[in-house]
């Protein structure tokens, strides 16, 4: 059983002469300090820094049976915890006898997690969540075991009517099936952190999203546009240089079987001038090749490619590292430009995005190019294929032949 002691060291000593006190727990013969919010001088303590103030005596003597309680809540398998882990699991937050996890503290947590792995637009729609959450319940404070089936449904009626966006019709059924699945993302997280059934410590035991039926999210629009559209786009011309160069990069996308604005951005230099190979910032995290994806050069696009390329003193492969401080800035010039395309060249919903969804439309319903190879040029993640993908090896001149079909069919 782990013991508790009242501990005040020399080293600990402040600027002002004061002395933190602490709680020492040994467990399984090894310790560790708790630091205590009370503070005594050295006319509290004696000369053997023994504490000899009773009221500070009294209140550290109280932590302690809180400790002593904690504790004995664990039973026979405290044996399976080490002293650090016990120490993290007495000082924890509670909301009376209830473990406290502030949900907006933890789903920021989760935010600049996705923001570190270059994820931005999985980010700005968690960012999205937590503001809508963050306006329902009208205070930065939300125990993660106060989330209940009845929170989430008012929660998810009164989302339709409640939008900062000024065209709501829009919005509402996504943002119904949207924000309520982002929060079930992160309450499942939680639950895989903080709940260790083998020892029997369930903070989170609440399971509010299996009784609740989200929304589901309307069909995505598809967003591909025809040949002749692609083809106004591949002849644009414009005096008007940052207009050009985004309608070039719709073009170099669209040749590199649909290559995302993130992966463009953060590309390093290659060791094959023919190739272009990455790991798919969408989807590296979920699959076991980190979605390793590698795109021939053709022909047709290589001029194109050549006049964005990066210096040789650039650890980048495109200049766009040189132009915008972060891909945040690069993503709004883009949107902002690609609606400018849109107007002046009369393609109404005109996305950067397109240019992938082009691509795999015009390979699978006109180019002849089969469904699969369509799903690897993709790179998309396929759960039933995920154990047969790392037997077999890449086979990249599949995707070079898919590609090929594609060209050869906008050129007839």
């Amino acid at each position: 059983m782990a013991t508790f002691k009242i501990i005040i060291r020399e080293k600990d000593k402040k600027e002002d002469g004061s002395f933190n006190i602490k709680i020492r727990i040994t467990h399984k013969r090894r310790t560790s300090l708790i630091g205590t919010s009370f503070y005594c001088t050295n006319k509290d303590i004696t000369q053997k820094f023994k504490l000899k103030n009773q009221f500070y005596i009294d209140a550290c003597e109280d932590l302690i049976f809180k400790f002593r309680k904690r504790a004995s809540e664990i039973g026979n398998t405290i044996d399976s915890f080490n002293v650090h882990e016990l120490k993290q699991y007495l000082t924890e937050k509670r909301d009376g006898n209830r473990f406290y996890l502030n949900i907006f503290n933890y789903m920021q947590k989760h935010i600049d997690n996705l923001l570190k792995e270059n994820r931005l637009n999985t980010a700005r729609q968690h960012i999205a969540a937590r503001k809508n959450l963050l306006r329902y319940v009208g205070e930065e404070k939300l125990n993660i075991n106060d989330i209940t089936s009845r929170f989430l449904k008012a929660w998810i009626d009164w989302i339709p009517e409640n939008q900062l966006s000024g065209n709501k019709d829009k919005i509402h059924s996504r943002s119904q099936s949207l924000y309520p699945a982002i929060l079930r993302v992160v309450h499942n997280i939680a639950k895989e952190e903080f709940n260790d059934e083998d020892r029997g410590l369930i903070r989170i035991p609440l399971s509010p999203f299996n009784r609740v039926k989200i929304p589901k999210e309307p069909p995505v629009k598809k967003r591909a546009l025809t040949v002749e559209q692609l083809h106004k786009i591949f002849e644009f011309k414009t005096h008007m240089p940052i207009v050009q160069m985004m309608c070039d990069l719709y073009v170099i996308s669209f040749g590199l079987i649909g290559m995302n604005a993130v992966d463009i951005f953060n590309l390093k230099k290659q060791n094959d001038p023919d190739r272009i190979t990455y790991h798919r910032s969408k989807t590296k995290a979920k699959r076991e090749d980190n979605a390793e994806i590698s795109v021939k050069i053709e022909p047709e696009y290589k001029e194109l490619i050549e006049k964005y390329k990066a210096g040789e003193e650039s650890e980048y492969y495109f200049i766009f590292q040189e132009r915008y401080t972060q891909m945040t800035n690069f993503n709004v010039a883009i949107n902002r430009n690609m609606r400018k395309i849109a107007t002046m060249l009369d393609i109404p919903g005109l996305t950067f995005y397109s240019a992938r969804h082009s691509w795999a439309t015009i390979a699978a319903n006109e180019a002849g190019v089969d469904k699969y190879h369509v799903h690897v040029a993709l790179n998309h993640v396929d759960p039933m294929m995920r154990v047969t993908d790392i037997y077999i090896k890449k086979d990249w001149s599949i995707l070079d032949k898919a590609n090929r079909k594609v060209i050869e069919y906008l050129e007839k």
